[in-house]
């Protein structure tokens, strides 16, 4: 990877050369394709890539391109650290560059490499409510009712979907509720909070109770171990405002 950047940085001479049609910028591209394509081996980008069908070499186009503009919005200039600290962080989660890429990447995928836009969850019930929360240590638990089923669920804008076991999501099927196989989205390697990352299998799900109101077409993520369920920053962003009243210990809604 440092032989790839290095070879990158040579022929850096303003931000990177980007409008300019010459062979040094060219080689620059290849370095680029060349290791977006090695972080693409991985085993999580791996099944990121199969579980989606998308074409490599068009997401490693769209990365590039990612990167290209991070590169831009930064003031990326030929200082060989601070090109391999931006190169770096952007496959860190933690990171600004990551962070502040990873909507635009996404955006890409869509465009060119017919990744599929996740649909939008549907509300149902007043126009604004409020749901009791239980205190969990420093955090909140909250009341979800799928089918005949009501468990507690950690409340967790961290997460990017619900998430339960696969286990529970057997319960549910024998308990009568009906999981169709055109729910199912795809597989995926899931980072949880206490930093471990596990495969998980998303579906979407109809009839998702919390308080007076219903969701349908909520991504879930099923995995296969015994979890905190939990309640994604997917239903919060499902509405116009999600705001935790401490006071009151209460979700307080706004469809």
């Amino acid at each position: 990877m440092k032989k790839v950047i290095l070879i990158a940085v040579v022929f850096v001479n303003s931000v990177f050369c980007l409008n300019a049609q010459t062979n040094e910028c060219d080689i620059i591209r290849q370095a680029l394709l060349l290791s977006y394509k090695m972080k693409l081996q991985s085993e999580e980008e791996q099944y990121f890539l199969q579980a989606y069908n998308l074409d490599e070499d068009c997401c490693a186009e769209a990365a590039m391109d990612t990167f290209i503009k991070m590169a831009i919005e930064h003031n990326l200039t030929k200082n060989l650290s601070e090109f391999e600290k931006i190169f770096t962080d952007v496959f860190d989660q933690n990171s600004i560059y990551y962070n502040e890429s990873w909507s635009y990447f996404l955006t890409l995928l869509e465009e060119r490499c017919g990744l599929e836009a996740m649909p939008e969850i549907v509300v149902t019930g007043p126009l604004r409510g409020s749901v009791p929360l239980l205190p969990s240590g420093n955090a909140h638990k909250i009341k979800v009712t799928i089918g005949n089923s009501t468990k507690y669920y950690l409340l967790d804008s961290g997460a990017d979907y619900c998430a339960i076991s696969f286990s529970y999501a057997n319960d549910l099927i024998n308990d009568g509720y009906n999981i169709e196989e055109s729910a199912f989205l795809g597989a995926e390697n899931l980072l949880l909070a206490d930093g471990r990352t596990v495969y998980s299998e998303l579906y979407l799900l109809d009839g998702v109770k919390i308080g007076d109101f219903t969701l349908d077409n909520v991504v879930f993520a099923f995995i296969n171990e015994d979890i905190n369920f939990l309640l994604g920053k997917n239903v919060l962003n499902a509405f116009k405002s999600a705001t935790i009243n401490n006071k009151s210990s209460s979700l307080d809604l706004v469809k």
